[in-house]
């Protein structure tokens, strides 16, 4: 073994002939052409490390605060499902956002819900044809206004997903029963 590592050094620095080379009981040139072969294929095979960039450049290593998830954790779909999965801090802030949303379109379904109870006070007082006009379309104003209460009551979040289509249809169906209840109290 000694003398391995010696004709790997002279070969190194150039003290070895191919002569003597072809003499030896292990050819040095073929275990280190072996070598170079193997680490091109493993190389080949694992692809670039998740350590460089496209181009094969080194990047940096970043460094990151004790705490914070790492960029896998952040959100994994599975090839199978689309369901995602949230860190904490993720879910935390969907969590933040549903509730200040909550709040806000909490004040706006008491403010309908102010408007349809007076609508129904001038309705109780006005002529029967009028009655008969509005009455349907009040009392569909009242079913959307409980099932979106309905809707916002039972509403679970789940993914980031699932809230923004949550919340563009029930902001469109809020305003849709604003409109209607405007609507009405214009004629």
């Amino acid at each position: 073994m000694n003398s391995l590592a010696t004709s790997l050094i002279n070969l190194g620095q150039g003290l070895i002939t191919l002569k003597q080379l072809r003499t030896m009981k292990v050819p040095v040139l073929a275990i280190a052409s072996t070598a170079l072969l193997a680490g091109l294929a493993y190389r080949a095979i694992k692809g670039p490390s998740a350590a460089q960039d496209k181009d094969g450049g080194k990047k940096a290593p970043v460094r990151k605060p004790s705490g914070q998830a790492s960029a896998g954790a952040r959100a994994v779909k599975s090839a199978g499902s689309a369901a995602e999965e949230l860190t904490k801090d993720a879910a935390t802030r969907i969590h933040k956002e549903f509730v200040k949303y909550k709040k806000a379109s909490g004040a706006k379904m008491r403010s309908y819900d102010k408007m349809l109870g007076d609508l129904k006070h001038k309705l109780s007082e006005a002529e029967a044809e009028v009655k008969d006009k509005y009455k349907d379309v009040l009392a569909d104003a009242e079913k959307r206004s409980k099932e979106l209460k309905k809707s916002m009551m039972s509403f679970k979040v789940e993914g980031k997903e699932q809230w923004t289509g949550f919340k563009r249809d029930f902001t469109k169906d809020l305003e849709s029963l604003g409109k209607d209840l405007k609507g009405i109290a214009l004629s």
